[in-house]
């Protein structure tokens, strides 16, 4: 099991990238390549899963569209918590959704449920093989036991995980697959993943400096004017 990296608030991420809502600010993102943000003043510490090479879901002309690329964050129990939220009152959340390997259906050992909770509170609960959701492919071999083939979904925007009632100042993302029977036998893979709230960024107060630069360029407009004028 290996845990990623706590993160620093680096940067501030434009209102709506890669959030169900076009209101929305993001919070954190990662890709898992590399590319990982963080809203200013907020942190997140992950576990539960190894980044992976994604293997097929990188190459399959289908998945690749559907934006994945490169790496997987890979397990069968991940979760993110972050901390520092500023004062919101709704969450989104969103990633694409690889099912790696032998997910079953209503059968000996099924059937295997994704389930999502945000703060130990189911969100969504999915059978995948059964009634699945937003497939993106199904019934190809796209590696890691190659003895089962894999399917793709597009969790990016939906609606079950959208709007998501929410006020504190930490958050708890938990995906996990209750009934599987081990890495080795099934598991999950996210790319792309994200969380936004409908906090609005306050606008940004010119700085003095700018100020004082602008006071002068109008001073000086209106001298040029009044020396035409005479």
């Amino acid at each position: 099991m290996r845990m990623m990296r706590v993160l620093s608030s680096t940067c501030i991420l434009a209102v709506g990238i890669a959030s169900g809502s076009a209101s929305a600010t993001t919070m954190y993102s990662n890709d898992f390549d590399g590319n990982v943000a963080a809203f200013a003043g907020v942190s997140a510490v992950a576990g539960g899963g190894a980044i992976v090479d994604g293997q097929g879901y990188k190459s399959n002309p289908l998945t690749q569209a559907a934006g994945f690329a490169g790496n997987l964050y890979r397990g069968v129990d991940m979760f993110v918590t972050l901390s520092g939220l500023p004062a919101h009152t709704t969450l989104d959340l969103g990633f694409l959704f690889a099912r790696i390997d032998s997910w079953d259906g209503f059968n000996c050992c099924g059937p295997d449920i994704i389930e999502i909770a945000l703060d130990g509170n189911v969100v969504l609960s999915n059978q995948p093989i059964v009634t699945p959701i937003n497939q993106i492919v199904t019934g190809v071999a796209l590696g890691f036991n190659v003895s089962w083939t894999d399917g793709a979904h597009d969790f990016l925007s939906l609606a079950a995980l959208t709007g998501l009632a929410h006020s504190g100042s930490t958050a708890t993302i938990r995906i996990s697959l209750p009934n599987g029977q081990g890495l080795d036998d099934e598991s999950i893979g996210v790319d792309n993943f994200f969380v936004a709230t409908n906090f609005v960024p306050p606008p940004q107060v010119p700085e003095p400096t700018t100020l004082g630069l602008l006071g002068l360029g109008l001073a000086g407009l209106g001298l040029s004017r009044r020396r035409k004028a005479a």
